[in-house]
């Protein structure tokens, strides 16, 4: 069952990666769901919460409503990531404490999945464009590091990201046994 949980962990969040954005009006209500669900996606690992905003489109209108300060529109968003935040952390602390095999199954699922979903070597096939006309990757596939600049012309920076992935590693070994040291 362990392998099933961690399997549907990595199934849910390629599932959601791979969403096509959604566009149509919106009510207050909309946001208010938009705000609750994008707010979820922030607390798990592997998935992004402004990612889903984009999939539930309105990614540009709660940032035009931020810039502009447009008070109404920011009050509804903040209060569906309240209730998202003080309902999905209950729930998530109840699954940890009754279930904590599984969670963590299912949490671990989820980051593997990420690797492909955060792979830093990308090709873009098709963009976005905001409200301002600016160009933002919407879909893009994953490429060799060593198929990366000859495919885009940017340098893959390989070397830099080794170093990152080894200065992770150590970090996380240094607090794992920071924490073994003071539980013992």
């Amino acid at each position: 069952p362990t392998l099933g949980i961690l399997l549907a962990g990595m199934s849910l969040t390629l599932l959601v990666s791979n969403l096509s954005p959604y566009t149509a009006d919106f009510g207050l209500g909309y946001l208010f769901l938009c705000g609750l669900i994008a707010i979820c996606a922030m607390i798990l690992p592997g998935l992004s919460g402004a990612f889903l905003l984009l999939v539930l489109g309105v990614y540009d209108h709660v940032l035009t409503a931020l810039v502009n300060l447009e008070l109404l529109t920011i009050l509804v968003f903040a209060s569906g990531c309240a209730a998202g935040l003080l309902a999905f952390s209950r729930v998530l602390s109840w699954m940890l404490s009754r279930y904590r095999e599984y969670s963590y199954a299912f949490l671990t699922g989820m980051l593997l999945a990420s690797v492909y979903v955060l792979w830093p070597w990308q090709q873009a096939e098709k963009f976005y464009l905001n409200s301002d006309g600016e160009s933002h990757v919407l879909e893009s596939h994953n490429v060799w590091p060593t198929d990366y600049e000859l495919l885009t012309g940017q340098d893959p920076l390989l070397v830099a990201v080794l170093i990152s992935l080894l200065a992770g590693l150590m970090i996380i070994a240094g607090f794992d046994k920071l924490f073994r040291k003071s539980v013992d």
